[in-house]
């Protein structure tokens, strides 16, 4: 764990093991699979590609791929970094066996095959039979699939292994040292082993994820020291975006799909606060970002075990210890709107969990894509330890046109979960978040 302030480092720390077996401690040298934070990695080197004029980000994926289908064709490289392209996620199939795979389950044949034996050319031609789950542009939902998507244009622009690519424009010049792909830092002896803890509490190692499987939607494992030179950058403003002015530091709301989301970071506002952030999970392993722009402190936590929605409380909760404004309200709001507000989340809450109809009250946008199979497997993984029993609305705030509703769901008396409700001008539910 770390937490940075501009270029000081105000506190890093390992905790644990990184071997049970061994009884071996973490350390800020010790490298762990980082997930999906590695997607901003990825839109660096697109990025640094449109500047150089290799591509352009409103292109047509299909003009780098032309065996994609002719449905494709609208679909722009934005749309990949965005999510909303309406390719349908790849995990979510059960052809790729990822259930298996995420869950540390023995893997058969089929499964072992996708993880240490496919290519990522064979993946991404087999993504061509993948359906759109909406128009490009019209919702958004979260897609592995569009950002290997990316990765492999990158590839076929620069005529560079992706891998090399990110090297070359981004860990090279930060520095980054001990910043590999997954199984060539696990080939050198610098990964960890990752855990899983299944339901009765036996923790057991968990597979490397190949960078073939996941690629440049999150293949790289790297250390704390390297994440704090890569975070520095970001504070710094000394990113290759920043040199070539990607402006990726500023977004607007006039459109709101269910989550903000450009150039591998999601946004949020907590009262005045501008916030990026991104978490990362792969098979034992667990990782979250939070940036809060006006102060300029950042947290980053990884952990060599699978517990993917814990962790981002975690960091709010350390990084409000620095940041006192970020403390999570404790009374209950009890006004006419916020009663309102609590029965419509029990409704979406029942709607997930037992897969029927959506109440009335959302958006467009949110209703396709909480209808989605993506969209509810979102949820349901949000909540993989349970279904919260109770809600309570702690705080409110007004964001130009729209009001933020945040709310308290507890499972147990070890176990919270908290949720974001965004109320549009016309008295729709525009995004539902958690933080």
């Amino acid at each position: 764990m770390a937490v940075i302030q501009r270029d000081s480092v105000l506190f890093r720390r390992g905790y644990g093991f990184s071997d049970i077996e061994k009884d071996s401690p973490v350390t800020n040298r010790t490298c762990m699979e980082l997930g999906s934070i590695a997607k901003a990695f990825t839109d660096e080197a697109i990025f640094y590609l449109h500047s150089i004029h290799l591509l352009d980000l409103n292109d047509p994926i299909t003009k780098y791929l032309p065996g994609a289908p002719s449905e494709w064709s609208k679909i722009t490289i934005n749309n990949l970094m965005e999510h909303t392209s309406g390719i349908r996620e790849y995990l979510s199939d059960p052809r790729f066996k990822a259930d298996d795979i995420f869950r540390s389950l023995p893997l058969d044949q089929t499964a072992d095959y996708f993880l240490n034996k496919i290519s990522t050319d064979s993946l991404v031609k087999m993504f061509y039979s993948l359906p759109l789950d909406f128009r490009p542009g019209e919702t958004w939902s979260y897609s592995n699939t569009g950002y290997i998507l990316l990765g492999k244009i990158g590839e076929i622009v620069s005529g560079k292994p992706f891998f090399d690519l990110v090297r070359e424009v981004l860990t090279n010049p930060l520095k980054m040292s001990h910043t590999e792909a997954n199984e060539l830092a696990s080939a050198e002896g610098r990964l960890l082993p990752g855990y899983f803890q299944n339901d009765s509490g036996y923790m057991k190692r968990s597979p490397v994820l190949s960078s073939n499987y996941a690629f440049s939607a999150g293949g790289w494992a790297t250390s704390g020291l390297d994440m704090i030179n890569y975070i520095k950058a970001i504070h710094c403003k000394t990113l290759p975006s920043d040199n070539k002015g990607s402006g990726w530091r500023s977004y607007s709301t006039t459109k709101l799909l269910p989550f903000t989301y450009h150039f591998g970071r999601f946004y949020s506002v907590y009262h005045g606060r501008h916030l990026y952030l991104h978490n990362g999970g792969t098979p034992g392993f667990s990782s979250s970002w939070i940036y809060v722009k006006e102060d300029t402190i950042s947290i980053i936590i990884m952990c060599n075990r699978q517990d993917y929605a814990p962790i981002d409380q975690l960091a709010w909760k350390i990084l409000s210890l620095y940041d006192p404004f970020l403390n999570i309200p404790n009374e209950i709001i009890t006004g006419k709107k916020e009663k309102e507000n609590v029965l419509l989340i029990k409704k979406i809450l029942k709607a997930i969990q037992q897969n029927k109809p959506l109440p009335k009250g959302l958006s467009e946008p949110l209703r396709i894509f909480m209808k989605s199979e993506s969209g509810r497997g979102l949820w349901k993984w949000v909540f993989e330890k349970g279904f919260p029993h109770n809600v309570y609305c702690v705080d409110k705030e007004i964001i130009g046109n729209l009001k933020a509703y945040r709310f308290r769901l507890s499972l147990n008396l070890k176990t919270e979960y908290r949720i974001t409700a965004i109320i549009n001008e016309n008295n729709k539910l525009t995004q539902l978040l958690w933080w």
